[in-house]
This record gives C-alpha cells, structure tokens and sequence, in this order.
C-alpha cells in the first residue's frame, strides 16, 4: 500500500477538542452485527504466550503488585474488538493481543468499554492503563501518549452494494458528497479533512464530513442514506459488511493513509518499556501470525521489531 499525502496543515492540526470530550459509553455502544458466517472466525484456541521474567521486571512496581491491568477498547469494530453473542463480552484480535501481552507479563487483563473518544481522555486521567483499540499513532496524539506499534493498516470507505455514488479512494470522488467517520478517529481528525481540502484546493465542494460516536452508528447512517460513504479501517468496513449479510461494500481503490497503530499509555508511563518487550516477544513467537488467522486478519498488518522500537 502506498502512502497517500495529505496536506501538511491537515496532518498537523489534528483536533484536540476531540479528543478530550468524554461520553457515556454505555450510550452509544452496540453489539456488532453478527451472523452465521462469523462463527469460524475467532473461534480458535491460541497457545498461550510463555511468562518472560526480563520482561516483567520492567514493570512499575504498583502494577506488578496488584497483577492487573485496565485495558480500554471501544467494542464497535470488529473483528478488532466487538461485543460476542453475550453483548457482554469484548472479544476480537486487539484483545487477544493485549491478553498476550498480560501472559508475557505475568499480568491479568480486565477489559472495559468505552466511547472511542474518551479513550486518551481516560487514559491520561489514570482510569484505564493502556488501550489497543485501533488508535492510528500520529505526531499530535505523542505529544500526550506513549504509543507501542503493534500493527498496521490503512483507510477504505464503506458504500451501499453496487456503490450507487461511483464513490472510490480517490478525493475527486468525494468532493460535494456526505462522508462520514467516527468522532477521535483518525479519519475523522485528518484524514477526510485533508481530502476535503484537496477538493477545494481543485475548485470542487469540500466533503460535508458528518461524525458518530461509534462506527456502528455510522453504518446504520449508511443504511439508512443519510450519509454517502463511511471511512474508517478499510480491512474492518469490509468484514463488518460481510458480517451484516454485505449491507455495505468497500470503495476501490488504494487504501487511504496507511499509518501505524499502537498500544497507547499516558504520556511517559513507567508502563511503556514493559509493554514494549512484551511485544517483540509476541512479534517473534508462533502464536503472533496463528492470532491472524484466527480473526481473518492479512498478514500485511504484521510489524517488524524495527517499527516496534521507533
């Protein structure tokens, strides 16, 4: 996947107001869609990673002692994180990473749910300790938070079946048109505010950019044409349309904007160099590409020691 370039100002200016306001999550979360196509995936049994002594001897010694962790997911973007059939339970691949990471260590995870947009807020004021929720790393979110990176991937937009609008990843295609993203997202902050400002730098109608508290209330947006398209993971718009009987497709295209994602902590946590051995244990161990195939996830999301240690 190519790099696409947006313009410096927008990749700068990511809004910090977004990322400070907080919300009941309990609100705005749904369960995601679910059907009987989605019983394979994430029905695998994962060895468990072996405890690594040098590893947790990192750890601050509050946190070893309790033998915990708080880890924050916003459960709306599947196969990632979501509720399972319970609508209790916060399952998927980010979660079964950080499950590896707390095996590493020693430590036990306690999963809880959250609007994506309070999720740096909470981790700043000490309610959570970490978070993997697909939080794209960017210069403006370092200057608040330590980021582990631990995956990768880019940008696509979900469009009705038959792709009505001729909607594809390419700005021109979305000058004048009603796209959406979610509220802290990356693609809310700068990504589709740098496109808009492509369109008008060509003349054409900024995008009408519209943003939701959670990716399934974009969708539903989607489906019920208040919107033209909505952007968020392109590998997680394409499998949380499948998983609703293909309700929605993926724009062609080359993916928008890959940029990494991380696990997140306060801004100089004591709990960063822990993390960050735990996880070029898992990137060098078996159980890294067996997590992949259990949740259907391509290997091109897949880092290197050397993208862990930036």
């Amino acid at each position: 996947m190519k790099l696409r370039t947006l313009p410096i100002l927008s990749l700068l200016a990511v809004g910090t107001l977004a990322l400070t306001s907080c919300t009941s999550a309990s609100a705005e979360i749904e369960a995601a869609p679910t059907d009987e196509n989605s019983v394979e995936l994430g029905t695998a049994v994962l060895p468990e990673m072996p405890f690594d002594e040098a590893a947790a001897a990192l750890l601050p010694a509050d946190i070893a002692e309790r033998g915990y962790l708080n880890a924050a997911y916003s459960p709306t973007f599947a196969p990632f994180e979501y509720y399972d059939k319970d609508n209790s339970t916060i399952i998927g691949f980010d979660v079964d990473y950080i499950q590896a990471v707390g095996q590493v260590l020693g430590l036990e995870i306690k999963t809880e749910a959250a609007s994506f947009d309070a999720i740096i807020p909470g981790l700043s004021s000490g309610k959570y300790d970490l978070s993997n929720s697909g939080i794209a790393v960017t210069e403006e979110r370092k200057l608040s938070n330590d980021f582990v990176v631990f995956a990768q991937a880019g940008s696509g937009i979900g469009v009705l079946p038959g792709n009505p609008k001729n909607i594809s990843n390419d700005y021109a295609a979305l000058c004048g048109l009603k796209i959406a993203a979610g509220k802290g997202t990356i693609q809310g902050l700068t990504v589709l505010p740098g496109l808009s400002e492509e369109c008008v730098a060509a003349g054409e109608k900024e995008i009408d950019i519209q943003l939701f508290p959670s990716q399934n209330d974009g969708f539903l947006a989607l489906r019920s044409n208040r919107i033209d398209g909505y952007m968020a993971d392109s590998f997680t718009v394409s499998y949380q349309g499948k998983l609703a009987g293909d309700a929605w497709e993926l724009a062609p295209g080359e993916d928008f904007a890959p940029i990494t994602t991380g696990i997140t902590t306060s801004k100089d946590s004591p709990l960063t160099p822990a993390i960050r051995a735990a996880v070029l244990k898992i990137i060098e161990s078996d159980v890294y590409p067996q997590m992949n195939a259990k949740w259907g996830i391509p290997d091109t999301t897949m880092v290197t020691a050397e993208q862990v240690n930036e």
